[in-house]
């Protein structure tokens, strides 16, 4: 738990030192990196952050955030809000684009 929150503050402490206060933040992330940056997002209230996750997994996504999963994926989880989309591309397992959902599209 304490590398959790040491983590977390880095990507925080990052942000501070590196953004002007009043700038606009874009965080992009895949699969972990999305539940990440919809994390961050709601860690970081005062800060004007977007998000947009490809492979979301399970967890619902931060309502003002703006994620994307296939249907077919193994991690996708029908969360019920508007700002989770579903893309019904056909997944034929051990073809494509999407042979295995994995961490090397993480950021």
């Amino acid at each position: 738990i304490k590398i959790k929150k040491l983590i977390d503050f880095l990507k925080e402490e990052f942000i501070n030192k590196n953004a002007r206060p009043d700038s606009e933040i874009i965080l992009a992330g895949h699969s972990l990196g999305s539940l990440e940056a919809n994390i961050l997002k709601e860690n970081m209230k005062k800060r004007e952050i977007n998000v947009i996750g490809y492979g979301h997994p399970y967890f619902q996504p931060h309502k003002d955030a703006i994620v994307y999963s296939f249907k077919e994926d193994p991690l996708y989880f029908k969360s019920g809000v508007d700002n989770h989309k579903v893309l019904e591309k056909q997944y034929i397992k051990g073809k494509g684009l999407f042979q295995q959902h994995s961490i090397l599209n993480y950021f």
